[in-house]
């Protein structure tokens, strides 16, 4: 069985528009994708209005809003991340990573990609690196690897400088 949008005007099977007890056929008078634009347009018209309407559930029901950010975050743990790091940027006044969840989930493999300590050993999930100045994604790092290549501010002649410093004051290994 087929429907007319009201608003895009096409001609659709029932199965794309949402539901509505309301209406005689049980289906809402627009498409599922019309609803989404209509709802996004809003929502940029919107934002303050919608920003206060989302602080007073969370006030009212902060229990549901915990479980629902504990759902999203252990099904979406690619996304939770990256939205993370992103929102970290912002605010630290670096370039945000450009990579998507996709390819986020993809590279993972557990596995730092410097020391080569696996997240299972380490028990913490492993830091998501990404260039500061280009946004470029270089890998996943374990917490240490990651905060000693930041403290010495990603530079390469830091990095090297610091191996250098340490080679030549490792004491002698006995022979044997």
């Amino acid at each position: 069985m087929a429907k007319s949008c009201c608003r895009c005007e096409e001609e659709k099977p029932l199965s794309e528009f949402g539901k509505d007890s309301r209406r005689k056929d049980k289906h809402s008078y627009f498409c599922r994708e019309c609803g989404r634009k209509a709802s996004l347009e809003y929502s940029k018209k919107n934002r303050k209005k919608r920003c206060e309407a989302a602080m007073r559930y969370a006030k009212k029901y902060p229990e549901k809003v915990k479980a629902n950010h504990r759902r999203y975050k252990k099904n979406n743990p690619f996304k939770f991340i990256l939205k993370q790091s992103r929102g970290d940027a912002k605010l630290g006044g670096f370039m945000p990573c450009n990579a998507t969840h996709e390819e986020l989930r993809d590279s993972y493999t557990g596995v730092c990609k410097i020391c080569g300590i696996s997240d299972k050993v380490n028990s913490r999930r492993l830091s998501m690196d990404h260039d500061h100045e280009t946004g470029k994604f270089r890998g996943w790092l374990c917490m240490g690897c990651n905060g000693g290549i930041g403290f010495l501010k990603d530079s390469p002649g830091l990095l090297r400088l610091a191996a250098e410093y340490i080679e030549s004051n490792r004491a002698e290994e006995p022979n044997g």
